[in-house]
């Protein structure tokens, strides 16, 4: 996801911004008080002077100047954050773009540490793969499926089985019909669309990213509640 990418050069920015400051009280002494900030990238004081004895502590000037920066960097990243966590994907209507599937696979092998999976229909090779390589290289990956999984012969659920991903089953439903990922606390993906290749390549779907992990969480805790009531695939 592109927004993370720059909360990051973000956050870097402020992190250099913060030594730029620091090194003040230094280059007041070399500069004859010509102070300012050479690489923040987003934002620059060319020529700020300083009225203080050189090597004293920070003046109070300096201190607003830098709470007021830091404000200005945190709304903007916040602003610009809060623009982009959610997005939406229709099936098959991807318009040359990946389709929501792809985005689906991207977000799992994303994942470092926990993906949680609540499905009813569950036929997509794809979709599966991602989950069968997140558990190969030490992702935490859980999956809640509807029984009617059980009666699809060799499905992406007896696949999962076969890779050391053992499904639960929830039959306390009339049908479990969730279709929600959940990557690492973080990331709540949900909507119509069942991980079958008939929803990405027939029907009408939509598939919604949330990433906020006040969502996550809620979801998370949704999928502890059916776990709860769940029996192992092996076990049914």
């Amino acid at each position: 996801m592109e927004f993370r990418l720059y909360e990051d050069s973000m956050r870097a920015s402020i992190g250099t911004l913060v030594a730029e400051v620091a090194q003040w009280p230094a280059r007041s002494a070399t500069r004859g008080g010509d102070v300012g900030c050479d690489s923040c990238g987003f934002i620059s004081l060319r020529t700020f002077r300083n009225q203080r004895p050189s090597g004293s502590q920070p003046s109070i000037r300096h201190v607003v100047t830098l709470t007021l920066l830091l404000a200005f960097a945190f709304l903007h990243l916040t602003s610009r954050v809060g623009a982009q966590q959610v997005h939406a994907c229709f099936a098959p209507e991807h318009r040359g773009g990946l389709t929501c599937t792809d985005q689906m696979v991207s977000a799992i092998a994303g994942a470092h540490q926990l993906i949680l999976v609540q499905a009813y229909g569950f036929t997509s090779a794809p979709i599966a793969k991602a989950l069968a390589e997140a558990h190969k290289r030490g992702i935490d990956v859980r999956v809640i499926l509807d029984k009617s999984n059980l009666k699809e012969g060799y499905s992406s659920a007896a696949f999962l089985e076969h890779m050391g991903i053992t499904p639960l089953i929830d039959s306390h439903h009339a049908i479990a019909h969730n279709k929600v990922m959940v990557i690492d606390a973080r990331e709540a993906i949900t909507g119509s669309f069942n991980f079958t290749k008939a929803a990405a390549e027939r029907n009408a779907e939509n598939v919604v990213f949330i990433d906020d992990p006040a969502t996550a969480t809620a979801y998370a805790q949704n999928w502890k509640d059916h776990a709860a009531h769940s029996v192992a695939a092996n076990r049914v």
